[in-house]
């Protein structure tokens, strides 16, 4: 899977978004997609094959015994110097928080946090206008205390986790992981491996902040 000393870079679930340089992998066939299987199972990639293993609003669709395998395949697949990024993961204490106290989701006065927002976020929300695949339902709920323990528990030395804006809303709905085999975090490389990421996250400037935070205790 690699040429040479030539490590991949692979986007998981990637749905119709092609990122240039990394191997797009879903489980369907879209516009994107570079190889098709479950993307849970990564099994057909070498030991530290890879340099990024990058998801975006598909780890919360794995059960939860899958979603710990998955993170051990993670560590086995991923470089001595790589990273895994996973964002899109959707925050239970900050869903439940923003119905309890009737926050608003957008600038749109009509955009109030009600039930819908609720269940699209808890349980996944249908992308067309047939009945929902079972693969896009969503299996698993996360708060970022449950996350670091999963990501601490599999193996991996170094790990940020942060709460963040997906663009145009007003809520942190989301959690984002970024986890390493390295002792210590390299601002710099994080930043220039996150860039391309950078269109989801609506407070980059303040997440790059928190990269230097992180960066410093380490």
């Amino acid at each position: 899977m690699t040429k040479g000393n030539k490590k991949l870079k692979l986007h998981l679930g990637c749905g119709d978004k092609h990122y240039k340089g990394f191997v797009n992998c879903d489980i369907r066939k879209t516009k994107a997609t570079d190889q098709v299987f479950d993307c849970s199972s990564l099994e057909k990639f070498p030991d530290k094959s890879a340099d990024v293993i990058f998801s975006h609003a598909f780890f919360e669709h794995l059960e939860p015994k899958k979603a710990y395998i998955f993170l051990q395949e993670c560590l086995r697949v991923i470089s001595d110097n790589g990273y895994v990024v996973i964002l899109g993961i959707p925050d239970f204490d900050q869903i439940a928080n923003a119905y309890l106290s009737h926050q608003m989701i957008t600038k749109n006065p009509d955009q109030l946090f009600d039930l819908y927002h609720v269940f699209r976020l808890t349980h996944g929300d249908s992308e067309g206008k047939n009945d929902q695949p079972i693969w896009q339902t969503h299996k698993n709920i996360f708060n970022k205390g449950h996350m670091f323990s999963n990501v601490g528990q599999v193996g991996f030395k170094n790990c940020m986790i942060f709460n963040y804006l997906f663009k145009g809303e007003l809520i942190p709905l989301n959690i984002g992981v970024i986890a390493t085999k390295k002792e210590v975090f390299n601002p710099d490389e994080i930043k220039k491996m996150m860039k391309p990421f950078s269109e989801y996250i609506g407070n980059y400037d303040n997440f790059i902040l928190e990269i230097n935070k992180a960066s410093s205790k380490t």
